[in-house]
């Protein structure tokens, strides 16, 4: 009865104090909500060979964590676009590993990063964060350069057929390309839908830039020349050829040499 009295005789006093109160749970309410944080990913995906990524394939992600241990799983609209990007994933709770995926470059080790997913008490709930970075090589590089015929010393009439054999011209390839000059006897086998060096396939590559020997010619396996190429990179390889009338002089040479040996063998059995 004292407070009722107490605070019937005093009510601005209560009213001050039911409103300080109030504010002060409101402001307590307000402290915890600006401490939960937002589900947020932040995923970067970078070349590391120089190339650029086409577009608009962008890069899958795969995650490795509790319910899928053993193999990376994946699903519809798990993925983002480079350079960067924040997204909002929703994985089950526990630590996920990630993995980037994207056709034109080789699958990199496991991201440099990963995502945790809490389910955390009133009032912030359950919410993922992290963040994770991929750095890619491309599957491809290229290889281009100059013919010059002999003994003129000057381009072939252009469209002369060049030919690209891993790992060598000949017997066991086991990839091949195919180009041809222009009118100055340059040639390359970049395609002109990219403006990177690619064009024909290198191996190995994941952690660091694949690579590939390979074997390149014009006319025949015997005017060639090798070189190794790696990811998004361009290698130059200038070949020379025998003019026309040099190989067909050549050719009957090696006609004629034949046929007097087939004759010279003739001759022995017949003294024999």
């Amino acid at each position: 009865m004292r407070l009722y009295r107490s605070a019937s005789r005093c009510p601005s006093r209560t009213a001050i104090l039911l409103l300080a109160s109030s504010a002060a749970l409101l402001s307590a309410e307000e402290a915890r909500a600006q401490t939960c944080p937002a589900s947020s990913e932040f995923l970067a995906g970078s070349t590391g060979d120089g190339s650029t990524f086409p577009a608009p394939p962008g890069v899958q992600l795969w995650a490795r964590g509790p319910g899928c241990p053993d193999s990376f799983c994946t699903q519809p609209g798990w993925g983002f676009t480079p350079p960067s990007q924040t997204l909002q994933l929703t994985f089950s709770v526990g630590t996920w590993d990630l993995q980037g995926q994207n056709f034109y470059y080789f699958t990199p080790p496991t991201a440099n990063g990963a995502v945790t997913c809490i389910d955390d008490p009133y009032p912030c709930g359950f919410h993922c964060t992290g963040s994770a970075s991929f750095v890619f090589y491309a599957v491809q590089g290229s290889i281009s350069g100059n013919v010059i015929q002999l003994p003129e010393g000057t381009p072939p009439a252009a469209g002369t057929g060049v030919g690209a054999h891993s790992p060598v011209c000949g017997t066991g390839e086991h990839n091949t390309g195919a180009t041809s000059t222009d009118s100055s006897g340059f040639y390359t086998f970049k395609p002109t839908s990219t403006s990177n060096n690619w064009g024909l396939p290198v191996f190995f590559g994941g952690s660091g830039p694949g690579s590939s020997t390979w074997q390149v010619s014009a006319a025949t396996c015997d005017q060639s020349a090798s070189t190794t190429m790696t990811s998004s990179k361009m290698e130059t390889v200038n070949l020379t050829i025998r003019s026309p009338y040099v190989e067909e002089r050549r050719c009957r040479n090696i006609s004629r040499r034949e046929s007097q040996s087939a004759s010279n063998s003739g001759g022995n059995r017949e003294a024999s």
